[in-house]
């Protein structure tokens, strides 16, 4: 009888790999997507972070955007918000957003004029970037408003925009980020 030399894989041995090489993916695509969730999430509240403490420095230092930020009332929305302190519902009264691209602030109105300028010539506009995370409601752009009985309080939202020009918020990102976020 004869020895062969063989040099190389039989197709029980390629078919065994493959299988190996399918079922770690099937594994650790799920984690790998997890962790990009995790960081856009995580990207986001850090932008909002940033939006909200530059939002809160333009209404404390400039006397007229604050009367411009809290002239604002004429759009509000009612929102709900879960997070580990449990559900709050509440009006938010918006004041600006940012344009599509989120390359600038808008106001909604044209009392809320003063306080957009103020924003976008602020040093944080320069690293003004896109909302990372979509989530379930689709947000792709940011919002700053107010709890309509409470203007104390500044906040930060993702918000949906559709073709018409309006907008939706979505999660609130700043100043404690929705459940969605955590």
């Amino acid at each position: 009888m004869k020895k062969r030399n063989h040099k190389g894989f039989t197709l029980i041995e390629l078919i065994v790999v493959i299988t190996v090489i399918g079922v770690l993916a099937a594994i650790l695509i799920p984690m790998l997507s997890g962790y990009i969730k995790k960081s856009y999430k995580k990207a986001d509240i850090s932008a909002g972070n940033s939006i909200g403490k530059a939002a809160f420095s333009v209404v404390s230092d400039d006397e007229d955007a604050s009367e411009s930020f809290y002239k604002c009332d004429t759009t509000s929305f009612p929102v709900t918000v879960t997070n580990s302190a449990g559900t709050d519902s509440y009006d938010l009264v918006l004041v600006c957003k940012t344009n599509a691209n989120c390359t600038s602030w808008v106001a909604d109105d044209a009392d809320g004029q003063d306080f957009c300028d103020a924003m976008n010539n602020t040093d944080y506009i320069d690293k003004l970037g896109k909302v990372k995370y979509k989530g379930p409601k689709n947000a792709n752009i940011w919002l700053i408003g107010y709890r309509q009985n409470d203007i104390s309080t500044i906040e930060v939202w993702t918000a949906d925009i559709n073709g018409g020009g309006g907008c939706k918020p979505a999660y609130r990102v700043w100043p404690s980020p929705d459940g969605e976020y955590s």
